[in-house]
């Protein structure tokens, strides 16, 4: 923008972000409307109407909003009434300064005082999103790999010591029933590649394999032994990683 965004220009934006997520309004006029009647670049209004999807959804969002924004939007979304949808802005935006502050390497101190006001829980205010912060570490492993080796040694040469954070990381309420039902049915033996496990567990002497959910939790899938299978570490992580997942 080339003036200083003000909260009139933030509201115009939420109206038009809302219309647009219910499908009321297509991207290209609501994008329009900011750059010809608020003062948005493209750039700018894009980011503010799509992050409005991302924050109702619960998502990251990758683009930086000014901290005024952010406030704006939490606020008019815990307004609308909805508490699933304000439970998700607040993951949201608690992903976002995970993601924000790994590849900037910055503290966003701003945004951790709008999280903390709206949830109420200071003593929590300096944790990160485990997932996302993994996300933004990964990006700067590809970014780094593209540095000359020249670049990177003088990095590492300046790096200082390693600096500890605490996490939040959300899990689901497995059913023991199931990861127990599934492990017995493999008899030690992972039900993808059909190798016995490769070693086994130091607690209790029993094959190590690993149960896996064919269609994620996150994606929807049921905590069922039919949508569990157990497998070897490797084949695991090529579940979730490899380019037959």
């Amino acid at each position: 923008m080339s003036n200083k965004i003000t909260i009139d220009n933030i509201q115009a934006a939420y109206e038009l972000a809302k219309q647009v997520y219910n499908n009321d309004l297509k991207l290209d006029h609501a994008v329009a409307n900011l750059v010809t009647e608020e003062g948005f670049n493209n750039s700018s209004a894009k980011d503010y109407i799509n992050s409005y999807k991302c924050i109702i959804e619960g998502n990251v969002f990758k683009r930086a909003l000014s901290a005024t924004g952010i406030d704006y939007y939490l606020s008019n979304i815990k307004k609308d009434g909805s508490e699933v949808n304000f439970n998700n802005a607040i993951k949201s935006v608690r992903k976002h300064i995970t993601y924000y502050e790994a590849i900037r390497n910055t503290n966003v101190i701003k945004l951790r005082q709008i999280v903390s006001k709206y949830n109420n829980i200071e003593q929590y205010e300096n944790l990160i999103d485990y997932s996302i912060h993994t996300i933004a570490f990964e990006e700067q492993v590809k970014k780094s790999a593209l540095l000359s080796e020249q670049c990177r040694n003088e990095i590492l040469a300046s790096s200082v010591k390693v600096e500890k954070k605490f996490a939040i990381i959300e899990v689901f309420n497995r059913n023991p029933h199931v990861v127990a039902a599934v492990l017995l049915r493999a008899k030690g033996h992972c039900e993808y590649c059909g190798k016995a496990a490769p070693f086994q567990r130091k607690k209790d002497m029993t094959p190590y394999l690993e149960v896996h959910h064919i269609v994620q939790l996150a994606h929807g899938g049921g905590d069922t032994v039919k949508n569990a299978q157990a497998l070897c570490p490797n084949c695991h992580r090529e579940k979730h990683f490899g380019l037959k997942n």
